[in-house]
C-alpha cells in the first residue's frame, strides 16, 4: 500500500512539473505573439564591400521591436539600387548608415561615391578671371571656352564643353580678391573639379595642351535638362 502512495506521489509530482512548464512556454509565446513587431530588411547573403544592392539579397523580415537594431531599414526601397560602404553578413539587418546613395552629392563619403559608371572626376587649374572671380560654387554647371588664332592672327573661340557639373572646388581660402562687390572678399579657388565622361576627358586635355581655357557660369536651372553621363 505505502509503495502505491509513493508511486501514485511521483506521478502527481512528474504531472505537476509537466503542467508548470506547459503552461510557462504558453505564457512565453503568448508574450512574444503580443508584443509589437517591426519590419526590418536583413540580407539573405554575404555581401561584399561597395556592392550596388539588388533586391534578390535582401528579404524583409519581422522581429519584436525590441530586437530591432536602432537604424536598421525598414522597407527594401532603403536598400535597393544603393552601395553598401561596409560588408554585409547573411542574416545581419542592414543599417542605413551602410549605404549610401550613389552619384548623388554628399560630403560625408568619397568623391569616388558621387560617381556613375562611365564618369570621371577630372581636375583644372584656374585664376580669378578663368574661373569667374570665384562666384562658381559646386553643384554648378559651366561652359568651357578655348580661344585660339590663326598665322594670320586671327581670334576664334569656341565652346569646346557644355553644361559641365562641378564636383568640388580646391583651395578655397588661397586667395582674396580685394575688389569685390559691396567690398565683401571674394575666396579665389585654384583647382576646380568636374564630372566628365571619357570622350570629354580626352577633348578637353588636347585642348588644354594648346592653351588656356575659360570658363562661364550657367544659370542654376541648367542642370534640370542635362542628360546624366551614363545614360
Amino acid at each position: 500500500m505505502k509503495k502505491v502512495y509513493l508511486i501514485a506521489t511521483f506521478v502527481a509530482i512528474i504531472a505537476g512539473i509537466s503542467t508548470y512548464l506547459f503552461a510557462s512556454q504558453i505564457q512565453k509565446s503568448t508574450k512574444i505573439k503580443d508584443a509589437p513587431t517591426s519590419s526590418v530588411v536583413v540580407a539573405v547573403q554575404p555581401i561584399k564591400e561597395n556592392t550596388i544592392l539588388t533586391a534578390e539579397m535582401f528579404e524583409v523580415k519581422l522581429f519584436t521591436t525590441v530586437a530591432v537594431v536602432p537604424g536598421s531599414a525598414a522597407k527594401m526601397e532603403d536598400v535597393v539600387g544603393k552601395m553598401n560602404r561596409y560588408p554585409i553578413a547573411a542574416g545581419e539587418q542592414v543599417l542605413v548608415n551602410k549605404i549610401i546613395s550613389v552619384g548623388e552629392k554628399n560630403v560625408n563619403v568619397a568623391l569616388s561615391y558621387e560617381l556613375l559608371p562611365r564618369e570621371y572626376a577630372y581636375t583644372i587649374t584656374v585664376d580669378s578671371v578663368q574661373g569667374v572671380a570665384g562666384f562658381i560654387t559646386r553643384g554648378d554647371y559651366v561652359d568651357v571656352l578655348f580661344t585660339s588664332n590663326d598665322e594670320q592672327g586671327n581670334y576664334k573661340t569656341e565652346i569646346i564643353l557644355q553644361d559641365v557639373y562641378v564636383l568640388r572646388l580646391a583651395n578655397n581660402a588661397a586667395n582674396k580678391i580685394a575688389d569685390a562687390p559691396n567690398g565683401q572678399p571674394i575666396t579665389a579657388y585654384v583647382e576646380v573639379t568636374f564630372k566628365l565622361s571619357e570622350e570629354q576627358i580626352i577633348k578637353f586635355s588636347n585642348y588644354l595642351a594648346q592653351g588656356p581655357v575659360r570658363l562661364v557660369l550657367k544659370p542654376i536651372t541648367t542642370g534640370e535638362n542635362v542628360t546624366d553621363i551614363a545614360s
